[in-house]
């Protein structure tokens, strides 16, 4: 039951549904209620991050092929669409490690993506917040952003390529 619920989180984390975990109203949920209660709040946990993965990938692959977004909103989906790419690398690593070691628990598996939930989060609020803005205003949103993340280190380098 763990493995293949391992295995449903990694997938969903790159957006992909599965038996178990669905992509519904715009969310990724479990369908599964015969599950023990800590296993389906840890699962519950990782599923936010799934959401936004799939929210941030909807937005950089709309306006990054769209030039008339501003060369600024441009350059911003081009550092997220990096940053996306390490994300997606991670997983698969995670992924690679669960079909061959066999002992990736879904316990281990929320302590591996501990940095990449907080940065996927910091990622989700720099596009909400940038949805429709465009040029000096999408700079200004960009910088009051990272004063409002200023003790975050993750937050820190995620603007040092950002910005």
């Amino acid at each position: 039951q763990d493995g293949v619920l391992v295995e449903e989180v990694l997938g969903a984390l790159l957006g992909l549904e599965g038996k178990f975990v669905k992509y519904v109203n715009h969310e990724f949920v479990l369908v599964c209620r015969d599950l023990d209660s800590n296993v389906e709040c840890l699962v519950n946990k990782m599923l936010p991050t799934a959401t936004q993965f799939v929210a941030i990938n909807t937005f950089v692959s709309t306006h990054l092929v769209e030039f008339e977004h501003g060369r600024v909103t441009h350059a911003l989906c081009g550092a997220i669409d990096m940053l996306l790419q390490e994300y997606m690398d991670f997983v698969t690593r995670m992924d690679d490690c669960f079909r061959t070691e066999e002992s990736m628990s879904l316990s281990r598996l929320w302590g591996n993506l501990q940095s990449c939930v907080r940065n996927i989060s910091i990622l989700s609020a720099i596009v909400e917040a940038s949805r429709s803005l465009k040029g000096g205003a999408l700079l200004n949103t960009l910088e009051a952003l990272r004063q409002e993340f200023l003790g975050d280190e993750n937050a820190k380098v995620l603007f040092s390529v950002l910005l």
